[in-house]
């Protein structure tokens, strides 16, 4: 069992702007966009589903069910799992992987 953040869209401090510049907006000071992958294997050596786990708390939050690979990640028993405080994995989410 192991886990890891996924970043979709990162945050940034780095600015671009001509030298000398009165206003210099920055760029990616937005909120991260990520998710929580979470994998793992049984004693037996069977490979369990994978697991994404996303910061919300209804389907809105989850990938669209058009986004391309959607149909065959189901298909193969991809959990989507959500968390409303947070994308990381607690008690909850883990109760569904397992």
């Amino acid at each position: 069992f192991d886990q890891t953040q996924v970043v979709m869209a990162n945050t940034s401090t780095t600015m671009f702007e001509i030298k000398g510049s009165k206003q210099v907006a920055v760029v990616g000071k937005e909120e991260k966009c990520a998710f929580t992958t979470v994998v793992g294997v049984s004693a037996s050596g069977e490979l369990l589903p994978t697991q994404f786990i996303f910061k919300g708390q209804t389907a809105r939050a989850l990938s669209s069910l058009m986004a391309p690979g959607q149909a065959e990640a189901f298909c193969l028993g991809f959990i989507y799992s959500l968390n409303k405080e947070n994308y990381w994995s607690n008690f909850d989410t883990m109760e569904e992987y397992f």
